[in-house]
């Protein structure tokens, strides 16, 4: 004879869901800063050049008192320079070097003229690639919004 078995009981759960939200407004901003340059002869004149533009951007930034530490190199490169032509073919040109720095800016009523700053130094060698905003400690927005919840 056998048992009878008998279902498991099913476990009983409760689910609770809830939104909170809190408004924060940035206080610090990324930049990305590129200097390219381009030499007609030589690839070394080339990364030369973009190494002085670079480190005129890299003491405009500590001038306008950035930390060192907020301030880091992303990216070097050196390659050849082409135009097209019209008939779809290409001409070397010379040589082009560029490197790109990432800058914290962490006082936001200084961003700009830091990054004024940085562009004259750079000269036309210079760009700024992108400016974004953040908050550096959501802890406290975090906070408030699970509370709200």
């Amino acid at each position: 004879m056998s048992k009878a078995s008998t279902p498991a009981a099913s476990p009983r759960t409760v689910s609770v869901s809830a939104t909170g939200q809190a408004d924060v407004v940035p206080d610090a901003a990324r930049a990305s800063i590129t200097v390219e340059v381009t030499d007609p002869v030589s690839a070394e004149k080339a990364q030369q050049d973009a190494a002085v533009a670079a480190t005129a951007v890299i003491d405009a930034l500590g001038t306008a008192g950035v930390a060192e530490a907020d301030i880091a190199t992303q990216g070097v490169s050196v390659s050849p320079a082409y135009n097209y032509t019209s008939d779809g073919g290409q001409e070397q040109i010379g040589y082009r070097a560029s490197q790109t720095i990432t800058v914290t800016l962490r006082d936001l009523t200084t961003a700009g003229p830091t990054l004024d700053a940085v562009v004259a130094a750079g000269g036309n060698a210079a760009r700024i690639d992108s400016v974004s905003t953040y908050v550096t400690d959501p802890t406290v927005a975090a906070n408030k919004a699970r509370a709200q919840a």
